[in-house]
């Protein structure tokens, strides 16, 4: 009876801390929202939306709120501060990431070239900067090079588990399995053990999505399980992870510019839902691809049907290679296009709803209600109703 009393209470203790988590992440949540990259001539801080500084502008340059911290650049160093404008994270470091699971990669130059480590959110200095090369946290474990001996993998707390012993194109893990290269030979997957789950025998590998991976042989892709079965035949030049069931695929094909590699899209029995006609093509997003057909950009629903027409800069065929060309995925309901050497954003109707008026090739997707764009050379912020976050 008495533990039965003493599991009670430790579940209502538990829920009392875990609702005090969420509504402290709620309230975190707001305040980031209410803090926005703000630029006064070539110096950067945050501000309300109404425009209001509150950290002031000191930086070189600064990222948007996330986890409560912002990275910064102070006379070309990189931080971290908090919401209130304190310094968490020294300006020291050559380049920082954003936190994963906890922890922020960072790089730092020195004599011997550039290596990595990790910081927490509090400051400290958890994985010292010892790593030729090192990837964000997955799943728990960091793909890592040390020494320039190969790639292996350390835990949360900086310790090898599986030992530098593959080569490049190593990933991160995925679904419980990554995809590595023997040193001079072919790619398989191991688990968090190192134990070999699927066999050296692919040219390429990709990361497990949605249960299956993209793999390479002979030169043509396909889609193997976790057990190492063939699911879909390798009869594509290439083939993207599964995202919401569909990977966009490239076959040659010819169209009227010469021998092209066309791109579509297929469900994850192999089944061709949208045949390989165009010349470049992007993930679904929102449920709506980019996709490029005769040098212009448009975009088709998940049956091939086109909803937005083929009018905007095509982005994979460059007449002028001084020249970016730009239309972009949806994200938060909004996606870039260029057109006419000008850059705007488009709903999902396609009406313009952010003029033609920033510098070609220079937009990226919106993320919380904030999208980076650059105007007459200049970098700045904007909402999703075109307000600008800068005065020049």
């Amino acid at each position: 009876m008495e533990n039965n009393k003493l599991i009670k209470y430790e579940s209502g203790l538990i829920k009392r801390v875990s609702d005090a988590i969420s509504i402290t992440n709620k309230l975190l949540g707001v305040m980031e929202s209410r803090l926005i990259p703000y630029r006064k001539k070539d110096k950067w801080g945050f501000c309300t939306p109404d425009k209001k500084v509150v950290i002031d502008c000191i930086y070189d340059w600064v990222k948007p709120f996330s986890d409560g911290l912002a990275i910064v650049t102070l006379k070309g160093k990189k931080g971290f501060i908090n919401t209130t404008g304190n310094v968490i994270v020294p300006c020291v470091y050559n380049n920082a990431w954003e936190f994963v699971e906890g922890l922020a990669r960072v790089e730092m130059y020195n004599k011997n070239g550039s290596k990595y480590g990790f910081v927490d959110k509090e400051g400290n200095n958890v994985i010292p900067c010892i790593h030729v090369y090192a990837n964000d946290f997955s799943e728990g474990l960091a793909c890592i090079n040390s020494f320039n001996n190969g790639f292996g993998f350390i835990d949360l707390q900086g310790q090898v588990l599986i030992p530098c012993l593959y080569g490049g194109f190593t990933e991160n893990f995925s679904e419980g399995l990554a995809s590595v290269k023997k040193l001079g030979g072919k790619m398989g997957f191991i688990n968090k053990n190192g134990d070999v789950i699927i066999p050296f025998i692919y040219d390429n590998a990709h990361s497990f999505s949605e249960g299956l991976a993209s793999v390479d042989v002979n030169g043509k892709y396909g889609f193997i399980d976790k057990n190492g079965n063939t699911v879909v035949s390798y009869s594509y030049n290439s083939a993207s992870n599964f995202k919401e069931g569909i990977s966009v695929v490239r076959k040659a094909s010819e169209n009227g510019y010469g021998l092209v590699n066309g791109i579509g899209y297929i469900n994850k029995k192999g089944d061709v839902i949208i045949p390989c006609i165009y010349e470049n093509g992007s993930h679904f997003s929102e449920g709506l691809a980019n996709v490029e057909l005769d040098r212009k950009c448009g975009y088709i629903d998940k049956d091939g049907n086109t909803v937005i027409p083929f009018i905007y800069d095509g982005s994979s065929i460059q007449i002028d290679p001084d020249i970016e060309y730009t239309t972009g995925d949806f994200s938060e309901g909004l996606a870039s296009v260029g057109m006419n050497q000008k850059c705007g954003y488009i709903n999902k109707k396609g009406n313009l709803v952010i003029d033609l008026i920033y510098d070609y090739g220079s937009l990226n997707p919106y993320s919380k209600g904030l999208a980076i764009v650059k105007k007459n050379d200049e970098w700045g912020y904007i909402n999703k109703e075109g307000e600008q976050y800068w005065e020049d």
